[in-house]
């Protein structure tokens, strides 16, 4: 995927990268899910994290598959209110989604990497707060906000976030969106997230 994508225009690749997160969605039987997922997370690419968003967004369909609001007639239901029909089949692979984002990407010595595994999961969260496994993960990623107390989290909210200086306390700041998202709360977006997710 990576030489197909980087002679695309950033347009292009993102309507690519969202035709990609609907395929699982349109097809219960799609038989790629998990290599077409392991291919979008693996095409993180320096300086496109405008394209992150996008991905993220991918990935979250894709990885919930039929059970998306993606699915839905958008003429007469919200995201919110569509419950998949009982005779489609699930392809929910939103916990080995979600183990590959926190065992392999959120640790990862490339700083590229990590700020895109953080958007990811902030659309995870975003779109997928009531999913049970996001809900058990919380645990394991609020612990570190947790530890330093609520204030903590809240001076993350009120100064902002720049994705840029996600490095170090990678744990402590995601488990602080991660529990605001939860929580119902806006994290304060920068300029160049305006708008996403």
């Amino acid at each position: 995927m990576g030489v197909f994508m980087w002679s695309l225009s950033v347009q292009m690749k993102e309507r690519a990268i969202q035709t990609l997160g609907y395929l699982p969605v349109g097809d219960g039987d799609f038989a790629h899910q998990k290599k077409l997922l392991q291919g979008l997370m693996d095409s993180v690419e320096a300086k496109q994290v405008e394209l992150q968003f996008t991905v993220g967004e991918a990935i979250t369909s894709a990885a919930i598959g039929t059970s998306s609001g993606a699915a839905r007639d958008p003429w007469t239901c919200t995201e919110e209110q569509y419950s998949p029909p009982d005779n489609v089949q699930s392809n929910d692979v939103v916990p080995w989604v979600l183990n590959s984002i926190l065992a392999k990407y959120i640790p990862s010595q490339n700083p590229h990497v990590r700020q895109a595994a953080c958007i990811w999961l902030l659309s995870l969260v975003k779109k997928l707060h009531q999913h049970t496994e996001i809900r058990v993960q919380y645990d394991w990623l609020g612990s570190g906000v947790r530890a330093g107390g609520s204030r903590s989290c809240t001076n993350t909210q009120r100064s902002g976030y720049s994705m840029t200086g996600w490095g170090s306390g990678v744990r402590g700041q995601t488990g602080c969106l991660y529990m605001a998202a939860l929580s119902g709360q806006e994290a304060a977006p920068t300029h160049r997230d305006q708008g996403r997710v």
